[in-house]
């Protein structure tokens, strides 16, 4: 299988600070663009119809802007990416159990300007990080 999703979110804000003298009504528009693209293959009916093995790909990738108007502060960029990687075995033990095997690996990074240059007072509180996830399962049906 393959897919494709693309999600844009626009939004308009009005803000005032009617305690601040001079501080004018102004308006911050945000545009986020989302796109994720994916791939994934199986193959069942492995070793005497037994077994399952699926593997799926994922990228994604976010980009946020934002812009003011009447002098309002105009705020830097945001990105983010993600890829991820997942790998599925299936085995039937019986006619009635499973034992299912998954492994995923997943790469996340982002560029906010809300924490960059911060880690002086901050700290690092970026979101990125890097993964893996392992488990085994057993499914037993009544």
């Amino acid at each position: 299988h393959v897919f494709y999703n693309q999600q844009i979110i626009r939004s308009e804000q009005q803000q005032a600070n009617s305690d601040v003298v001079g501080w004018n009504r102004y308006t911050t528009k945000l545009k986020d663009d989302i796109t994720t693209i994916g791939f994934g293959v199986s193959k069942e009916r492995l070793l005497d119809d037994k077994l399952s093995i699926s593997f799926d790909y994922s990228y994604s990738q976010a980009d946020s802007k934002s812009s003011t108007t009447s002098g309002g502060y105009q705020y830097p960029d945001n990105e983010a990416n993600s890829y991820r990687f997942e790998v599925i075995a299936d085995y039937e033990v019986s006619e009635n159990q499973n034992v299912q095997l998954n492994l995923r690996y997943e790469d996340y990074s982002e560029e906010d300007y809300l924490f960059n240059n911060e880690t002086g007072t901050m700290g690092d509180v970026l979101q990125s990080y890097e993964g893996l996830y392992g488990g085994v399962y057993w499914k037993y049906r009544f």
